[in-house]
């Protein structure tokens, strides 16, 4: 019995050990949530306008450009924004799902090719057996808007060099503190962006020419769409593991009252086999 008081105790004093560890984690998570989703907050309003600019653009009758139109290929282009660690309850496992779905209705191994951000879409990608074309797992949760340069000049040249005709963009949209969405949506060709979005109808003069402002114009804002969802992606990567590291501690905390009942049942146990022993002994001397 006493072997068994001491394992229990052992049990309780390693849950407490790995509760501390979650809660440290829990308080980083809030931390860093806490600047993530301001970030992504403060930049989505100039994300919303760049994406209507882009739609509007894309209406426009007379205006063309490479970018406006499908892509001379015939295969789709996946861009997956996922994390570099895991303990983010299940992030990645929601993206994965609407990946997979996806990765189905476009074709599969034979007409899809895959972009990753983050260790855990590089590892769904080479899963799911299609070719990575790029893989980028150097982003900073800090990161500016130039560290998608690199990504930007990948997606446009693959696109532009003729090999896809369309690039899709699969990312955790970042809702609330409890709450995130699996978005899988068009980047290019931008003339798909019109159909998604609201625009206005304003009529667009360029100066000096249409040629050299779109040229600049468009891959810039294509950049802020690709800046954006990474940062509704770190966000919501934030807040998942901050729940989920809460939701760890609470039940390590549970597991611990749990084992402690276990253990005071133990003690008594014991208490009462030895009152017995005692009193067998006694009887016994007695006689």
């Amino acid at each position: 019995m006493a072997l068994r008081t001491r394992a229990i105790k052992q049990k309780i004093a390693s849950v407490k050990n790995i509760r501390k560890i979650t809660k440290a984690m829990e308080m980083v998570a809030v931390s860093k949530m806490k600047r993530a989703v301001a970030r992504a907050l403060m930049t989505r309003a100039y994300s919303v306008s760049a994406l209507d600019l882009l739609a509007a653009l894309a209406a426009e009758r007379k205006i063309t450009h490479p970018l406006l139109r499908a892509g001379a290929g015939n295969r789709t282009l996946i861009v997956i924004v996922a994390s570099n660690r895991g303990l983010c309850g299940g992030f990645n496992v929601a993206l994965a799902k609407a990946v997979s779905r996806s990765f189905v209705d476009y074709g599969g191994r034979e007409s899809v090719d895959f972009v990753t951000i983050g260790k855990n879409a590089e590892r769904l990608a080479r899963k799911l057996g299609a070719d990575v074309r790029g893989s980028f797992v150097e982003f900073a949760e800090t990161a500016g808007v130039y560290s998608v340069r690199g990504l930007r000049r990948l997606v446009l040249d693959e696109f532009l060099f003729g090999r896809y005709t369309r690039v899709v963009v699969a990312y955790n949209k970042y809702i609330s503190t409890v709450r995130y969405e699996p978005v899988i949506r068009s980047l290019l060709p931008i003339s798909e962006i019109a159909v998604q979005s609201t625009f206005s109808e304003d009529v667009y003069l360029f100066e000096p020419d249409e040629t050299a402002v779109l040229a600049e114009i468009l891959p810039g804002l294509v950049a802020t769409q690709l800046y954006q969802m990474n940062l509704e992606s770190v966000a919501s990567e934030q807040s998942a593991r901050m729940v989920a590291m809460k939701n760890a501690s609470e039940s390590a905390g549970e597991m611990i009252s749990d084992l402690a009942l276990d253990w005071n049942r133990a003690r008594q146990d014991g208490i009462t086999q030895e009152i017995s022993e005692i009193a067998a002994g006694a009887n016994a001397l007695a006689v």
